[in-house]
């Protein structure tokens, strides 16, 4: 029931797509379902958001990860994803036009896409972006070479010896991939790999 709700939801926020559309792009999942909840501080409203918990400061405990994006047009909305340690503190943020969201993928669906197949396509990486294949145990493997080019030194320092460290990969438009890890010296999420 939960999920006809939410796929309700999201027709009703994008409009009825083609028939065509709809066989050829894969059925949003219910995690990714709209909502016009305002957030206060702002008075601007969530269209989408997705979180989960999953250890990443401390491999023991749970930290949250958020990922709301805020307007009033999945394509012209703002991004906001963050990271919660398990006391509530605030330890990774970073903003982006929902347009970042797009990338390749949209094109194998479509050589033309429309707005209806972006915004559909905005609403599936949402409800793909904290999946478990993103965190990876440990942050780098064993066999990992460094490479200045690509990796930031001082995580790699901290983090290249330790099986417990936990990363988490995420893309933003076609080719920026990003990796963070937990610093316990700074206490909070860093970038140790910047790369495509």
């Amino acid at each position: 029931m939960k999920a006809l709700i939410g796929l309700l939801l999201s027709a009703s926020l994008l409009g009825c797509p083609q028939q065509k559309q709809a066989q050829d792009l894969p059925e949003t999942p219910p995690s990714a379902v709209a909502t016009d909840t305002p957030i206060a501080a702002q008075n601007q409203k969530i269209l989408l958001e997705n979180k989960t918990r999953h250890a990443f400061s401390d491999p023991s405990r749970e930290d949250l990860f958020q990922l709301v994006l805020i307007g009033d047009d999945l394509l012209k909305a703002e991004v906001h994803f963050t990271i919660q340690d398990p006391a509530g503190q605030e330890i990774y943020q970073d903003t982006f036009p929902s347009r970042d969201l797009l990338g390749y993928g949209l094109m194998e669906n479509s050589q033309n896409p429309t707005d209806d197949d972006r915004k559909t396509y905005i609403q599936q990486r949402v409800a793909r972006f904290f999946e478990p294949a993103s965190f990876l145990q440990p942050a780098i493997p064993d066999k990992a070479v460094f490479d200045a080019e690509m990796y930031n030194k001082e995580a790699w320092d901290l983090i290249h010896n330790n099986p417990k460290s936990i990363g988490f990969f995420y893309l933003t438009g076609e080719e920026n991939g990003r990796s963070l890890v937990y610093s316990p010296v700074q206490k909070k999420a860093i970038v140790y790999l910047n790369c495509c």
